[in-house]
C-alpha cells in the first residue's frame, strides 16, 4: 500500500468488468488515489452470491488505513445485484448485516463512506437467468400484474385492464406471488435503512440507482416511498436517486476523486425528479442543492488529464 495516496476501499455491485474492473482501471489513470477491492474469487457470479462474511472481515481489517469507502449495499447485504432479486433473507438478517456499516465508522470515525443501494428492478419478460426460477414462465405476468395494480392506484384503469388484472391474478400461482412480494418488502426495508444510515452520518453520501424506470409497478412504488423518506429527512443533498446500475462504481470513483483533489469551485446540483414525491411533481419545481468543494490542492498530472476528459461529474 502506497501511503502517499488516498486509499479507497471499494466493494463492487458484482463480479462483472463494468463493476469490478472499470473503477479500478480509472484509478490507475491517476497518481492521487489507490483502490483496494476484495479478491475476485469472493465476488460470486449471477445467482451464486458473494462471500459476504469474508468481504465484511476484509473491510474491518482494511478500513483503519483508508480515507474513503465506495460500498455496494446490495453486495454486502444480499451478495450481489442478482441476489437482491432472488434472496430469502429476513429483515432481521439484513439488519445484522447493515450494522457492519456502523462498525466501520467505529473502527475509523474519519472514513468517508459513499454507499449505493439499488431499487430492485422487476423484469418485464420471461427469463430466470437473473431472477427467481419461476420468472422463466411467469415473469412477464408478475410484471404486468403489479404494473396494472400501481396504475390503478395512481390514475385508474380501463374496464379491459380491470379484467386483465383478474385474469393475471388467477394465472400466477399464489406462492410465487407471495415470494415476490415478501422479497420486495425486505428490499424496500433495506432501501429505507440505507437512508437512515445517511441521516445518522454513517454514510456521507447515498446513491440509489434505479435499475427499473417503468412509470408504474413495484420499482416505481418503492421509489415513491423512498422519495418521501428523503423529503422527510431533508436529505436532498446527500441522497441521490437516478436511473442507472452498472456505471455507479465508476461515477462514485469520479466523485471521490473530485473530493480528493477538489479543483472545482462549489457547484449547484439539480436534484433528479426521481427524488421528488409523486404528489409534488405537478409543481415542476427543480430543487437545487449547493455542494461545497472544500479546500483545494493541485492534483497529480495524471489526474488532471483524466479530469480534462470528463463530461460531467456529481460531487
Amino acid at each position: 500500500m502506497d501511503h502517499s495516496k488516498t486509499k479507497i476501499l471499494y466493494v463492487p455491485l458484482d463480479d462483472r468488468d463494468c463493476n469490478y474492473n472499470f473503477p479500478y482501471f480509472l484509478c490507475q489513470m491517476t497518481d492521487d488515489c489507490e483502490i483496494l477491492r476484495p479478491p475476485y474469487e469472493w465476488m460470486g457470479k449471477l445467482k451464486e452470491p458473494a462471500d459476504c462474511g469474508k468481504i465484511w472481515e476484509w473491510l474491518f481489517e482494511n478500513v483503519k488505513d483508508c480515507q474513503y469507502c465506495i460500498l455496494s449495499v446490495d453486495t454486502l447485504v444480499y451478495g450481489n445485484i442478482v441476489n437482491s432479486r432472488t434472496h430469502h433473507l429476513s429483515e432481521e438478517e439484513c439488519s445484522r448485516r447493515l450494522e457492519g456499516f456502523r462498525k466501520l465508522k467505529t473502527i475509523n470515525p474519519k472514513v468517508h463512506i459513499h454507499a449505493f443501494n439499488l431499487v430492485a428492478r422487476v423484469a418485464a419478460y420471461n427469463s430466470s437467468q437473473e431472477d427467481p426460477d419461476y420468472w422463466e414462465n411467469y415473469g412477464e405476468d408478475i410484471w404486468k400484474y403489479t404494473w396494472l395494480l400501481d396504475k390503478e392506484s395512481q390514475i385508474g384503469v380501463s374496464l379491459e385492464e380491470k379484467k386483465e388484472i383478474e385474469t393475471l391474478k388467477d394465472t400466477i400461482p399464489q406462492d410465487y406471488l407471495t415470494d415476490f412480494l415478501e422479497r420486495r418488502k425486505v428490499d424496500r426495508f433495506v432501501n429505507l435503512q440505507s437512508v437512515k444510515l445517511t441521516r445518522d452520518g454513517v454514510f456521507d453520501i447515498l446513491t440509489v440507482p434505479k435499475d427499473d424506470t417503468a412509470e408504474y409497478g413495484y420499482a416505481a412504488m418503492d421509489q415513491a416511498v423512498l422519495a418521501e423518506k428523503i423529503r422527510e429527512e431533508r436529505l436532498y443533498d446527500r441522497v441521490f436517486v437516478y436511473p442507472g446500475a452498472d456505471e455507479v462504481g465508476s461515477v462514485l470513483f469520479a466523485r471521490v476523486l473530485m473530493r480528493c483533489i477538489t479543483t472545482c469551485p462549489p457547484s449547484m446540483c439539480a436534484i433528479h425528479p426521481s427524488t421528488v414525491p409523486r404528489s409534488a411533481r405537478d409543481t415542476k419545481t427543480v430543487r437545487l442543492a449547493r455542494v461545497s468543494s472544500g479546500r483545494s490542492r493541485r492534483p497529480a498530472a495524471s489526474s488532471r488529464r483524466l479530469l480534462q476528459t470528463r463530461t460531467a461529474c456529481w460531487r
